[in-house]
């Protein structure tokens, strides 16, 4: 047979258990997105390391460049 009502107390009861069962699904969520948010930084980081030090070698390159014309030009002149 099915019990067509609860009691107050049966009520109140399900009622905290429901709440409870939000209160850690709320939490799992929130460890979640702060995992992600977490990930998506060390991603963004790391592609700015690597944008970085493709600049840094791509100054590096073009001091060598100029280095070599400024050697071209004072041994063109003496």
């Amino acid at each position: 047979m099915v019990q067509l009502y609860y009691s107050n107390a049966e009520f109140n009861a399900h009622l905290s258990q429901a709440e409870a069962a939000n209160s850690i699904l709320n939490a799992v969520q929130s460890d979640r997105l702060a995992f992600m948010l977490r990930m998506e930084f060390r991603i963004q980081e790391s592609e700015f390391r690597s944008q970085n030090s493709e600049l840094r070698i791509q100054n590096s390159e073009f001091r060598t460049q100029n280095s070599g014309v400024r050697i071209k030009c004072v041994t063109r002149g003496g």
